[in-house]
């Protein structure tokens, strides 16, 4: 058929709704027999991709569809009594024509035994007893190639039949490679109209900035003719007035057309990442299957209770995460949840719960998977985790029960000496925590012994765009989610001491291990221990990661920002600490930290040397503390001259801006006191150019000014002041406690 693909992947999506639609009505059927309208909607479903399917030409669709169309409508009509086989056998149809339309998507040949279900289904239409299910293998040639493979679920009578069959009319049809699927969502009409109004308003908006631009044309005209007629040594005083109306009208307007443009596209952003969003019980509600066919073959009794369906989330996040939940819900009911006698022996009812629960926690989404079963065994995970070489049995000793639960986490940690499809609670959470991880997520989990165990994943909202804090190490740019940052905090080095051979901070009354990030990363030594002493206060972000806390040494950190997440690449993906890429707005590069890959390197890591390299340093300076005083006015710099000598400071004097840098070239200055209004460099432009060093970007400065407006306050801070005083409320104790406050005593 012309355009085959095209039609494929249409009725994927049509079919994959159905058999949703199939699977959910199917299980509440089994709870609730007595809903009979069910049925009709059900058999629907089957009769839409019974009938999709054969006009594609899916056969093995169209026959299995066709056989549960015919069983409902037999219930329907009560010739067929529901029960549990009855349900057995439609799921297991449904089950094949969701595997049959994945293996058509993935380039595999199709092994499901389409007539040998049919004909099971049939049987039970029929009223006869279902056939044993045998194994048998066929070849089957996918694109000329041929590839045996086995199939099961064969009735005998259906055995001689299929080996004597030509499959290859079958097999041959051409599949479609994985690489080809185009996942798609659907999105509400009201979505897409506010996001086409909202287009309609950028368009409207961009004509703006294309009208601006023979306005700047003409504006660069005009500055060029008066820059001529100046050298001419004519000055037309209106022409100038003129001009700087002209240029201020245009100013107001780009500033209000540019306002407009970041309002529409914060809007724009806003609404693009809601398309991606869906409600979580469009996936949650198939974990309804999961529970009810592990509870069997485990002979317990177990209920689902999903809360929280119509949290939205990502659906990259949702398809992502699945695996993980179905793993964590499988281990509860294989070791979380005992069977109904032991239960009530406890006390407890014989049906166990699970709780599958989703919920908005500001810029992040939490999702917790908790069950009413036996809890974690501390001393067995412990015993287990120094059995298999995971820790050391004095580690194993030293850690608290809310530590020691995190050992399942471990690659290569299990309980179980001999490995099930169904893994024990741990047999294989090290790859659920990979996945966590993978998506910048965090896992946590708490325990009550024979009461519950409770899973916390949590996850940014939406994984394309992020809130992080960006900073610099060993002049590199990077950004750390900012759901994995405390704190940011400044100290001096003498704040520091040492505990257990490491360096470790004590901040309100917690002792915060503590190193320099450029360390962790294994990068050069920019800022080496002596360098950062220098600066007198050290940048210190406080990480987070479940239980632990860690500070890290950077040079320099910024406001929080919005990046857009861009993975690394095939060529970097797996380097550690890492976990993609993003552009600033000025075209910087920014690597983002994998904070959870930060921590076990940290613990590696021995004493930074901080503190004894401050020591070592005091005692070869011994001098005190030097400030610069720039100020024009004689009796202004003599008097804070005085007023920071009497206080235990070298000071210098400089009398302008000018002659200030000439002084902070040759010497290295630990903090500028600085007018404002001088002639020739100004104060604010002094300290534009000192920031601009990078010996003297982390010097403080303070502003003693005439100056009193709050729009010169407001620009003293911009340019990088640390503190601003007005003369006219000048006293020697607000300076010196300023200086304090800054570089210490």
């Amino acid at each position: 058929m012309k355009n085959q693909e095209k039609y494929l992947k249409i009725f994927k999506t049509e079919a994959d709704e159905h058999l949703q639609a199939l699977s959910k009505g199917l299980l509440e059927l089994e709870k609730n027999p007595e809903k009979v309208e069910l049925i009709h909607h059900l058999m629907r479903s089957a009769h839409t991709i019974k009938g999709a399917a054969r006009m594609l030409d899916l056969n093995e669709i169209g026959t299995i569809a066709h056989r549960m169309e015919d069983l409902f409508k037999a219930i329907e009509d009560g010739e067929i009594k529901l029960s549990s086989p009855v349900i057995d056998i439609l799921l297991e149809g449904t089950d094949s024509v969701k595997e049959i339309i994945n293996v058509l998507f993935q380039g595999q040949p199709i092994t499901v035994d389409a007539d040998g279900i049919a004909g099971r289904i049939q049987s039970i239409i029929e009223g006869k007893k279902p056939k044993e299910k045998k194994k048998v293998k066929v070849k089957v040639k996918v694109k000329g190639k041929p590839v045996t493979e086995k199939v099961e679920e064969l009735p005998p009578e259906k055995v001689e039949h299929q080996e004597e069959r030509p499959v290859e009319k079958r097999e041959e049809r051409e599949v479609m490679p994985s690489p080809q699927i185009i996942e798609t969502i659907r999105v509400s009409l009201k979505k897409v109209d506010n996001l086409q109004n909202l287009v309609g308003e950028l368009i409207l908006n961009r004509e703006k900035f294309l009208e601006k631009s023979p306005r700047l044309k003409n504006l660069l005209e005009a500055a060029t003719l008066l820059s001529q007629g100046r050298q001419d040594g004519t000055d037309d005083q209106e022409k100038r007035k003129i001009f700087v109306n002209d240029f201020q009208q245009f100013y107001d307007d780009f500033s209000q057309d540019l306002l407009e443009m970041s309002q529409l596209s914060r809007q724009i952003q806003g609404d693009t990442l809601e398309l991606r969003l869906l409600p979580a019980g469009e996936v949650f509600e198939e974990f309804y299957r999961t529970v009810r066919d592990e509870s069997r073959k485990q002979k317990k009794e177990v209920r689902l209770e999903i809360e929280g369906k119509e949290t939205e989330l990502d659906k990259r996040l949702l398809d992502e995460i699945k695996p993980a939940l179905i793993h964590i819900i499988r281990n509860s009911i294989d070791h979380g949840i005992e069977k109904p006698a032991v239960r009530t022996s406890k006390g407890k009812p014989p049906t166990g719960t699970i709780i599958l629960r989703a919920a908005h926690q500001g810029n992040d989404v939490s999702i917790e998977v908790v069950d009413d079963g036996m809890g974690l065994d501390i001393a067995k995970i412990k015993a287990t985790a120094v059995k298999r070489g995971i820790i050391q049995q004095k580690d194993a000793d030293s850690l608290s029960d809310e530590e020691a639960v995190y050992l399942i986490l471990e690659h290569g940690f299990t309980t179980r000496e001999s490995v099930t499809d169904l893994s024990g609670r741990g047999v294989g959470m090290d790859v659920v925590r990979d996945v966590v991880e993978r998506l910048r997520g965090t896992i946590s989990i708490q325990n009550e012994p024979n009461q519950y165990a409770k899973f916390v994943l949590t996850f940014p909202l939406t994984l394309l765009i992020m809130r992080a804090l960006r900073i610099t190490a060993a002049g590199q740019d990077f950004a750390i989610p900012l759901s994995s940052v405390r704190e940011v905090v400044g100290i001096s080095p003498a704040d520091l001491t040492t505990e257990g051979g490491k360096e470790v901070l004590v901040l309100r009354g917690e002792t915060i291990p503590i190193l320099r990030l450029n360390e962790v990363l294994n990068l050069s030594t920019v800022n080496n221990p002596v360098a950062i002493t220098k600066k007198k206060r050290i940048s210190v972000v406080v990480c987070k990661f479940r239980e632990q806390i860690l500070g890290l040494i950077v040079d320099r950190y910024f406001s929080s920002i919005d990046i857009v997440v861009k993975n690394l690449g095939s060529f970097l993906k797996g380097v550690n600490c890492l976990s993609g890429a993003t552009i600033s707005g000025d075209g910087t590069p920014i690597l983002i930290l994998n904070i959870p890959d930060i921590f076990p390197r940290a613990r590696a890591i021995s004493a930074t040397g901080l503190k004894g390299a401050l020591e070592e340093e005091d005692k070869e300076k011994g001098k005190k503390q030097s400030i610069l005083v720039v100020d024009d006015a004689l009796t202004t710099r003599t008097l804070e001259k005085n007023i920071l000598e009497s206080s235990g400071y070298d000071v210098d004097i400089a009398i302008s801006g000018e002659q200030a840098l000439e002084m902070v070239a040759k010497k290295s200055y630990d903090l500028v006191v600085t007018d404002v209004d001088m002639p020739g460099i100004t104060g604010f432009e002094l300290i534009r150019r000192l920031k601009r060093q990078e010996r003297y970007r982390e010097i403080p400065v303070i502003i003693v000014s005439s100056l009193s407006k709050p729009e010169h306050r407001r620009e003293g801070i911009e340019v990088g002041a640390q503190a601003y005083i007005v003369k006219s409320s000048f006293d020697q104790d607000s300076l010196v406690e300023a200086v304090k406050s800054l570089i210490g005593e």
